[in-house]
């Protein structure tokens, strides 16, 4: 090409080769000559020549090239002029289906940042470019023009239907879904993917008019060998019945005996999407007035399904250390997020939750036990009683203590989630469930006594409000509930503290015969915990100050409150982001000892005009120097 300068080029090549070393030293020399490269209009030129050109070069230094590209691209295209940003379009535009998977992938994030700068304006030819290429039979060609659209429907999924740019929409999806039959899986899960990012609440008249032939193609895929183009086909259904159910109703016998099959997968991120399935076909029962007879004749098929889907496997089991006597062991800082105080500290509705077991976040967000005990809990919420013939058979059989521990663990996290929605039904049965549940937090399996937890807080309004004497059942849920607050194992002594919490809030002037017990039981855990977990203890003896108010300023009680607390607040320095729960904590404590706590008043109060002085200055001096770097 005319403006390549063989000493530029070599350059520019030379920094590629050892921007890719380890040493430091290096490194700063390359950050340097890269800066000093930048400068040059034409480096973004041979950027692209790199990776399009010069196919002598190693793989790794063509896209290292192409990562520098697209990355200029996207900071600083508004600057480039029109010459180079059609050189940079024609040179990765011939190299879409290069013989490199790696090179093919980065081609398709630059020609994706460019479409995006450039809004996809003047990108019409370049459009009916790369559905050509989709009829190549060269399986570079295919992939590279695929890899290219995908990304650009991922991202301009609006703009693609727009009459200003002659919505290419009406082109695309066709072509796509005459991939759904193709013998490349890759083909069929780039164009499934692609077509599924219109499935959303705007969708596009070009999908409308080709609803059937998408729909044939869907069907067709249901029964595909690949588990990732099994999952985008759960995906779909779930956005349909979300979005657009109408036209789903016809077929729906099929779509939910597939999805049913779906969530029992083997694969459990196919079983995962599919089991968000349930959850928004309940919904759609009030969002688009779905008759929930439909769903309710396949209750008998769905229950045990979801019910094996709450059973941890061995894999679960293994990352959660679930066995573990750590109560002693110090956490890493990473691991604690920050936390406060909060009214509700143990909620969990419909899978939008503090959830049962934090520690379940090790694994993953989301997981198929959760999305399981979420839709179990959808469904009791719009089936309620009608749910427990279909539930309580298999429950009875989960709780029973012969089952292995998982599964009888699998039955109480159900017996939590249908608590709201089937309270009336299983209300009666509370009697003998209650007493059993307690007798489980002695359970050797630290992850039995943790969900047990969970579950008798969903439980605890109907302890509370129960007319029979503290002793058959308040007095020994607390008692049992107060000794796993001390447990050996981490996870119990959160779910415990959380569980203790929701007690107390519904419990309130009942606490006042036990208030010592509570609160001697609390600072040992204060001496016990480590910092995740004290945390969570801040929440509960926040929570107890709330609910028993001005009962809680008597001297005793302050002697046993106050001076554990105190000790950790001398602990903890200014820069610990720990001490704002705890000063929270002690917010409760001081509005409900109101004159009590005026021995702690002052040390506190100047302690925290000290933090907010500090703070100010540091602002101040941030703002210097940004405003002394604005200037050089």
């Amino acid at each position: 090409m005319s403006f390549v300068n063989k000493n530029r080029l070599n350059e520019v090549l030379q920094m590629l080769h050892a921007s890719l070393r380890g040493d430091n030293e290096q490194q700063h020399m390359v950050y340097k000559q890269l800066e000093r490269l930048q400068g040059n209009p034409e480096f973004n030129q041979y950027l692209a020549f790199i990776i399009s050109s010069m196919k002598s070069e190693p793989v790794h230094i063509r896209q290292a090239a192409g990562m520098i590209l697209k990355n200029n691209i996207h900071d600083s295209y508004e600057n480039m002029n029109p010459g180079v940003r059609n050189y940079i379009k024609t040179q990765v535009l011939k190299t879409i289906g290069d013989e490199s998977k790696q090179i093919r992938q980065t081609i398709g994030n630059i020609v994706t940042t460019a479409a995006t700068k450039d809004q996809l304006k003047g990108w019409q030819p370049i459009f009916a470019h790369l559905l050509k290429m989709l009829e190549s039979s060269k399986y570079e060609h295919v992939d590279g023009a695929f890899r290219a659209l995908s990304k650009i429907c991922e991202d301009e999924p609006e703009k693609l239907d727009s009459q200003e740019l002659g919505r290419p929409l009406n082109n695309m999806i066709p072509k796509f879904i005459s991939f759904f039959a193709s013998p490349k899986e890759e083909f069929r899960k780039y164009a499934l993917g692609a077509v599924n990012q219109f499935l959303g609440e705007s969708m596009p008249q070009a999908l409308r008019v080709n609803m059937k032939e998408y729909l044939k193609g869907l069907f067709y895929l249901t029964r595909d060998k690949s588990h990732q183009i099994r999952k985008r086909v759960c995906q779909a259904f779930v956005l349909l019945m979300e979005e657009n159910v109408v036209s789903i109703m016809p077929h729906m016998k099929q779509v939910v005996e597939f999805m049913l099959q779906a969530t029992s997968d083997r694969k459990e991120e196919v079983a995962l999407e599919a089991c968000e399935f349930w959850s928004t076909m309940c919904e759609a029962h009030h969002k688009h007035r779905l008759d929930p007879n439909i769903l309710k004749s396949y209750l008998r098929a769905l229950v045990p399904i979801l019910l094996k889907g709450m059973v941890y496997n061995q894999l679960d089991i293994m990352l959660l250390g679930g066995d573990e006597e750590d109560g002693h062991v110090p956490d890493k800082a990473q691991d604690i997020a920050p936390r406060h105080h909060s009214a509700k500290v143990t909620s969990y509705s419909n899978g939008d939750s503090e959830f049962f077991d934090d520690d379940d976040e090790d694994i993953s967000d989301w997981n198929l036990r959760k999305c399981s005990a979420a839709a179990l809990d959808t469904l009791a919420t719009v089936y309620q009683d009608d749910l427990l013939p279909h539930l309580l058979p298999i429950l009875k059989q989960s709780l029973d203590a012969k089952q292995p521990w998982q599964v009888q663990e699998a039955g109480i996290l159900a017996l939590g989630a249908i608590a709201e929605g089937c309270f009336t039904g299983v209300e009666k049965h509370l009697s003998q469930l209650v007493p059993y549940l307690i007798s489980l937090l002695k359970h050797p399996k630290p992850l039995v006594r943790s969900i047990t937890c969970w579950t008798l807080s969903r439980y605890a309004k109907w302890v509370i409000k129960s007319k029979d004497d503290d002793e058959k059942y308040f007095k020994p849920l607390m008692g049992q509930l107060l000794q796993r607050v001390l447990d050996v194992n981490k996870g119990v002594q959160e779910a415990a503290c959380s569980a203790f919490a929701t007690i107390e809030e519904e419990a309130q002037e009942r606490l006042l015969p036990y208030l010592e017990p509570i609160l001697k039981n609390l600072m040992n855990a204060i001496q016990k915990y480590q910092a995740k977990n004290m945390l969570v203890l801040y929440d509960a003896i926040g929570t107890l100050a709330e609910s028993v108010g001005h009962a809680l300023n008597r001297k005793e009680y302050i002697q046993i409150l106050m001076p554990p607390l105190m000790r950790r607040w001398d602990q903890l320095n200014d820069n610990d982001r720990n001490i704002f729960p705890l000063l929270e904590c002690l917010t409760n404590i001081a509005q409900a000892l109101k004159t009590g706590f005026l021995p702690f008043a002052q040390p506190v109060f100047n302690r925290c005009v000290k933090i907010i002085h500090k703070t100010l200055l540091e602002q101040q001096r941030l703002q210097a120097l940004h405003q002394k770097h604005l200037e050089q």
